[in-house]
């Protein structure tokens, strides 16, 4: 048994077509870690969007079911925030609660809930706000 030696015109890769077609392997399984790592992060901001527009209409739910008209009075929205931890995949997210209570045309009052967080060092806030007429009683 011989071995023959490889002539030139011979099909096969070469060690630079290798490296080239390794290199470029290379840069889309990157560019695909960075979409999934992206996707995931815009995931975890919409879950924390989810959670606090539940917040803010649960403490407006709340107020409206346990106060009347007269009881709305017109507070300060940089009064003490309440601070609700919500458990968010792996753990647990604060959220900040500030109401205000402002007048409203000539017969209602404006009630507003503000719901603030942070994620990834940049703060979050989302506004809910009800009318409350005077209902006359």
């Amino acid at each position: 048994m011989f071995l023959r030696a490889a002539s030139g015109d011979e099909g096969g890769f070469t060690l630079i077509e290798f490296v080239v077609a390794t290199l470029i392997l290379s840069v889309g399984v990157l560019g695909l870690l960075k979409m999934v790592a992206l996707s995931v992060s815009m995931n975890v901001t919409n879950k924390m969007r989810t959670s606090a527009v539940q917040i803010a209409d649960q403490v407006l739910v709340k107020e409206r079911a346990t106060k009347g008209f007269s009881q709305y009075t017109s507070t300060n929205p940089s009064s003490p925030a309440l601070v609700i931890p919500a458990f968010r995949g792996a753990g647990f997210s604060n959220y900040s609660v500030t109401e205000s209570v402002s007048r409203y045309g000539t017969g209602g009052k404006q009630v507003r809930v503000i719901v603030t967080w942070h994620y990834k060092n940049k703060s979050y806030q989302h506004n809910l706000s009800t009318v409350v007429a005077d209902d006359g009683k």
